[in-house]
């Protein structure tokens, strides 16, 4: 049904889920490298404490969202 271009939806006990045809819009994201993320943070927070950098506000950072 879903090669047909229908949407399906599938239930079960672990969830309800929707299958449909790709038309090409939708990408998938290159995987990220969690380990270089969180050494660029925990760099900014020494920096931040060594008085080398002023960290964003928890408002500021919500805002970019």
């Amino acid at each position: 049904m879903a090669k047909a271009g229908e949407h399906v939806v599938l239930k079960s006990r672990a969830g309800s889920f929707r299958i449909f045809p790709d038309d090409g819009s939708n990408t998938i994201d290159a995987p990220r490298d969690l380990m270089k993320e969180l050494r660029n943070a925990l760099t900014e927070v020494k920096e931040a404490m060594a008085g080398k950098r002023k960290l964003q506000s928890a408002d500021s950072l919500l805002d970019e969202l």
